[in-house]
């Protein structure tokens, strides 16, 4: 009788772990980000998959070098910079608006992205991205 409860487990576990395609593990990625031509300075870049918390990757000096899922991703990329108070807010709430930060990428780079990468399980992974401003 246990070695019958012993058999079917195993037969089991063999049937669950076998079946479906594997779960993408992250590979390594890596490339450069310009904008209007430069480095950008500071960023993070995401490697978003809908329904999935996105991979981030810090920018530094136009270049990221991070790792990531493997399948086709939309990108994302922001930087940021210290929010600017409206010249037309009062002095009186600048107290509540001091130390956030805004990103100032146009939306097209984020939350309106057009931008994708299609990550090989092995490959060289290399993803560059020349941003404008205008």
């Amino acid at each position: 009788m246990r070695t019958a409860s012993i058999m079917a487990f195993l037969v089991l576990a063999s049937i669950i772990s076998g079946c479906g395609p594997g779960v993408p593990t992250p590979v390594p990625v890596h490339g450069k980000v310009t904008l209007d031509g430069k480095p950008l300075a500071e960023g993070q870049i995401a490697f978003v998959t809908p329904g999935q918390v996105p991979e981030f990757i810090d920018i530094r000096d136009g270049s990221y070098d991070g790792k990531a899922k493997w399948g086709s991703r939309k990108v994302e990329i922001a930087a940021y910079r210290p929010y600017q108070i409206p010249a037309d807010i009062p002095k009186s709430m600048h107290g509540l608006m001091e130390g956030g930060k805004e990103n100032y990428l146009p939306d097209r780079y984020h939350s309106k992205t057009t931008l994708s990468a299609e990550i090989l399980a092995s490959g060289p992974n290399e993803f560059n991205f020349e941003l404008s401003s205008k």
